[in-house]
């Protein structure tokens, strides 16, 4: 259980989400304070853009060995979002 401050209210979360933090915590110090550039410890992170005649390419980092999706097959189709918010679908 987890008391949270000013709440009079406790929280009970499983042990094993304490286990992915605690990793998640471990592969960021790895990355973060000691430079360990093997580590991958967060999600894809948008670095840019191009436009090349119709269509638009997005790069981004921390891929580790590549987007894909959570049954591990590459990705197809997926949503983005703009300045205006409103998403789009995108193609791989």
């Amino acid at each position: 259980m987890i008391n949270i401050p000013s709440t009079k209210r406790y929280i009970w979360l499983p042990y094993s989400i304490f286990s992915i933090l605690g990793n998640r915590l471990a592969f960021a110090a790895g990355a973060i304070a000691y430079g360990d550039k093997k580590v991958v410890y967060s999600g894809p992170v948008y670095s840019r853009l191009e436009r090349n005649r119709n269509k638009k390419v997005v790069y981004f980092t921390n891929t580790g060995k590549g987007v894909i999706s959570s049954d591990g097959n590459a990705l197809k189709h997926f949503a983005i979002a703009g300045d205006d918010k409103n998403f789009r679908l995108g193609k791989r």
